[in-house]
């Protein structure tokens, strides 16, 4: 990741039928919002490889893996 640390706010999508989620925009019918910090710990430049402190405001399905997925950080 770039930045060191930053917020990440989306709103989120679950799909019961195919137990995913996705980042939706605001006024999407049944979209949750989520937020959670991260902050770098650890980066290892050879292997493009972070190491992440999360703290989650919200826990949504998925949260996690698809907000850092959607992210440009």
């Amino acid at each position: 990741m770039e930045k060191k640390e930053g917020i990440l706010e989306n709103y989120l999508l679950k799909d019961e039928r195919k137990n995913t989620s996705k980042v939706v925009s605001e006024g999407t019918k049944n979209a949750k919002f989520a937020k959670l910090d991260y902050e770098v710990v650890k980066y290892n430049e050879e292997i493009n490889l972070s190491v992440l402190k999360i703290h989650l405001h919200t826990g949504r399905h998925h949260q996690i893996r698809v907000q850092l997925a959607n992210s440009r950080a």
